[in-house]
């Protein structure tokens, strides 16, 4: 069980910046940090920081959670 509201992390993603939803979203499709920099053109601490906004913003835990997220929309 994660820490989302009743509203899901996927609800919440209208509150991630443009460049978030694309991490979440590449780490949603199971992509490394290393591998989403590459693909975006970003260092793997950016990548990182981008997460962890994201964890905070969604109020998720970490990747297994925010996957979950992303694949239970409600």
């Amino acid at each position: 069980m994660t820490n989302l509201d009743t509203a899901s992390g996927a609800a919440h993603l209208g509150a991630l910046t443009n460049r978030e939803r694309q991490v979440a979203m590449l780490v949603g499709s199971g992509l490394t940090n290393k591998v989403i920099a590459r693909e975006l053109v970003l260092t793997e601490g950016t990548v990182k920081q981008h997460a962890c906004n994201i964890y905070r913003k969604l109020r998720i835990r970490n990747r297994g959670e925010l996957i979950i997220a992303l694949r239970n929309p409600k």
